[in-house]
């Protein structure tokens, strides 16, 4: 390989990285700058880059971390504190989102965001100041409108890492989640969609600072955000949040206490589960614990449904047949041709 060759699977071609990569290999003399002699004179004739190519390969990409970190701590104070929300709110980052929350922190969890006083600071200073993180190569404008993303995963994780750890960390996100869900509930122009996933998020990582009611009020958001993630195909994401909001639920209370909210998370959790593979865990959970036949029914689908999408079709059958005798119809498993016959005839007459 040549040197263009290996620094571009150092780098992924990210030009941030890319330059940071390059300071660091001058600033340890692996590339660096050397004169060459004239044959005839032997005076300096010119000077060119020089480099060790085993030195160059034998960079951890890990290191490459530890230069974005130092380079976001490098930025303007202020600056450094207008990221650090930007990236609890994600990789990518609306303005308005950011501006909202901004102004709702009080200034002992947000410092010196801009010289103006927090409920002065207005979208043109936030703007202002992700331009000067896009000229430092920290974000970059998004093709959506209004909104910005950071250069690089790694400078996103290089940014977060400065958010902390523990309960400081978790009580950040709550309070971002519960700012965007007053505000999402009082203005109907705001993108639901992209509010909905993103205040669910926010407000599960900060669970943990959550009382017992609010956690069981989160369970209910999750499984309200699962099942329009459902509806648009977006299963992943739609398993993430009723798994999530299953385990929000005290399994020694979920069955016996939130009846209700435990039966519907197990029965989308049962319905997303065949998509990729099994419903057996999820829905024999509401066989088991269902109230009443109707309770039991969707997950008694979902698992014949399955069987029969992936070629069980006896199982699929036995199945169907235990469902039906629920409903008082038994229906011989192997009938004779004289039977099948004579219920033949029977539906004729009727």
């Amino acid at each position: 390989h040549d040197l263009s060759e290996v620094i571009h699977q150092k780098t992924n071609g990210n030009a941030f990285v890319l330059r940071l990569f390059l300071e660091k290999l001058i600033s340890s003399e692996v590339l660096m700058i050397c004169p060459t002699k004239d044959l005839h004179s032997g005076n300096n004739a010119s000077r060119r880059w020089t480099w060790d190519l085993e030195q160059v390969s034998a960079r951890s990409s890990e290191s490459t971390g530890l230069l974005l970190a130092a380079k976001v701590l490098q930025l303007p104070r202020n600056l450094q504190e207008l990221l650090k929300v930007a990236s609890c709110l994600g990789y990518a980052f609306q303005v308005n989102d950011l501006k909202l929350v901004v102004t709702s922190l009080h200034t002992s969890d947000l410092t010196e965001v801009s010289a103006s006083p927090v409920n002065e600071i207005t979208e043109t200073i936030i703007l202002n100041m992700l331009k000067s993180a896009e000229m430092a190569g920290v974000v970059a404008a998004s093709r959506r409108l209004r909104t910005f993303e950071f250069t690089h995963d790694r400078v996103y994780d290089a940014v977060h890492e400065t958010v902390g750890n523990g309960l400081g960390r978790d009580l950040l996100y709550l309070k971002l989640g519960r700012c965007l869900a007053a505000s999402n509930d009082d203005d109907e122009s705001v993108d639901s969609e992209i509010s909905a996933y993103l205040i669910t998020s926010l407000l599960n990582q900060g669970s943990s600072r959550m009382c017992q009611f609010e956690r069981i009020a989160l369970a209910r958001r999750n499984l309200t955000t699962a099942k329009d993630a459902l509806a648009k195909c977006a299963f992943d994401r739609a398993t993430e949040f009723v798994h999530r909001g299953i385990s929000l639920v005290p399994k020694d209370a979920m069955w016996m206490e939130e009846y209700d909210l435990a039966l519907e998370l197990h029965t989308v959790a049962a319905q997303l589960a065949s998509v990729r593979g099994s419903p057996d865990d999820f829905a024999n959970e509401v066989i088991i614990h269902g109230r009443c036949f109707r309770d039991r029914l969707p997950a008694y689908i979902t698992k014949i449904d399955f069987l029969g999408w992936t070629g069980h079709f006896d199982d699929a059958m036995s199945l169907g047949l235990d469902f039906l005798e629920q409903l008082g119809e038994t229906i011989p498993r192997k009938p004779s041709k004289v039977r099948v016959a004579y219920e033949w005839a029977m539906t004729k007459q009727t």
